[in-house]
């Protein structure tokens, strides 16, 4: 999720952004130059929400104000009416200028990659993990706390895959 608030503060200054688990479009983002996004996130994400705002296990995270109540004491419920992923992507790809509908591509029985019709310099993909958690996809650490995170797919590396976006997208020299 922060990493979406840089891209919108500091468009000038990054190359290119890849969320993990937390695409977000901040109220108010309005990047002053088109950012490049890679993006991964689970359809069965516990704590972010596919379909939109928070997941089930969000609730039982701690408050932050330190009281030791949880945010389901707090009244923080699941969902909340917040954008889905697909169309915080979309929201992304609009605002790099591009146009048209998605292409969807299955890459794994499990993930589908969807991209955006973008300028170059606006390219916006969501690699949709289908029974994906809130996970890192090729992490064997993310496999190992799979009892809280849900489960992560080794059908990509989403280092491999950001890696190889940059290496696509590098900042302009001024």
């Amino acid at each position: 999720m922060m990493t979406s608030a840089v891209a919108c503060a500091y468009a000038e200054r990054v190359a290119a952004v890849a969320p993990v688990a937390g695409l977000r479009r901040p109220e108010g983002c309005e990047p002053g130059a088109p950012v490049p996004v890679v993006t991964f996130h689970g359809t069965a994400d516990p704590f972010v929400a596919y379909d939109g705002g928070l997941g089930p296990a969000a609730a039982r995270l701690p408050a932050p104000d330190g009281s030791g109540r949880t945010l389901g004491d707090l009244g923080v419920e699941p969902g909340g009416g917040e954008p889905s992923v697909p169309a915080l992507a979309a929201a992304w790809a609009e605002g790099n200028g591009c146009e048209g509908s998605p292409d969807r591509e299955a890459v794994a029985d499990d993930v589908t990659r969807v991209t955006f019709p973008c300028p170059p310099d606006g390219d916006v993909v969501l690699s949709r993990v289908d029974g994906g958690g809130h996970t890192w996809p090729g992490s064997e650490f993310s496999r190992g706390i799979g009892s809280v995170t849900g489960p992560t797919t080794f059908s990509i590396d989403a280092n491999e895959e950001m890696w190889a976006f940059f290496e696509d997208h590098p900042r302009p020299r001024s």
